[in-house]
C-alpha cells in the first residue's frame, strides 16, 4: 500500500507534463516493439513460403 501511495505522491508533485512525456515514450516503445515483431513475423512468412 505505501508503494502506490508513494508513487501516487510523486505523479502528482512531477506534473502533467512529465507523465505526457512518459506516455509518449511508453507508446513508441510499444509501437517499435510492434514493429519488431510484424518484421519478424514477415521474415518469417518469407522464408516458409519458399
Amino acid at each position: 500500500m505505501e508503494t502506490i501511495l508513494v508513487g501516487d505522491i510523486t505523479r502528482k508533485k512531477a506534473g502533467s507534463k512529465t507523465s505526457f512525456s512518459y506516455m509518449k515514450t511508453t507508446f513508441f516503445l510499444v509501437h517499435d516493439t510492434m514493429r519488431k515483431i510484424k518484421t519478424t513475423i514477415y521474415i518469417y512468412t518469407e522464408v516458409y513460403s519458399l
